[in-house]
Order: C-alpha cells, then sequence, then structure tokens
C-alpha cells in the first residue's frame, strides 16, 4: 500500500439509534411498557455498571425494544 493512498472502512453501529429513540418515546408515553422493564431488573444487584444491566436484560428478554430503553443509559455511572 501507498503511503498516500486514502483508505475507508465502513463500521457497522454497535445500537440502531432509530430503535434507541423509539423505546425511549414508547417509554415516556406507554406507562405498562416503562413499570415491566423496570420489573424486569429487580432481580439485579445494584449497584451496577450499564454492561451488567444489559447483559442481565438479555439473559431475561428476548425484547429489542426492552433492550433498546437500556441501551440508552449512560455509559459512566453506577447504577
Amino acid at each position: 500500500m501507498n503511503k498516500d493512498s486514502i483508505r475507508a472502512v465502513t463500521h457497522k453501529p454497535t445500537y440502531d439509534s432509530e430503535s434507541l429513540n423509539r423505546a425511549m418515546e414508547r417509554a415516556i408515553t406507554d406507562e405498562n411498557f416503562l413499570d415491566s422493564s423496570i420489573n424486569l431488573i429487580k432481580g439485579l444487584r445494584f449497584p451496577g455498571l450499564k454492561g451488567t444491566i444489559i447483559n442481565y436484560v438479555i439473559n431475561a428478554t428476548n425484547d429489542p425494544e426492552i433492550l433498546s430503553l437500556f441501551q440508552n443509559l449512560d455509559i459512566y455511572p453506577d447504577y
């Protein structure tokens, strides 16, 4: 490869922003969705990091909207 050449690589995003937005909108407008999502993690030990919460949710449900809701959590704080 020549040092003057330009390369491009396409990466698939980790999260689908449309799905994340839909999950947030549903959580705001559908109290049952939010309640059931929160109830899903009642067995989780807190404090927990985002990754721990997501892994717990992945093992508890296959609902992509619930998973997207928890993927919206900030990565840095403990919950």
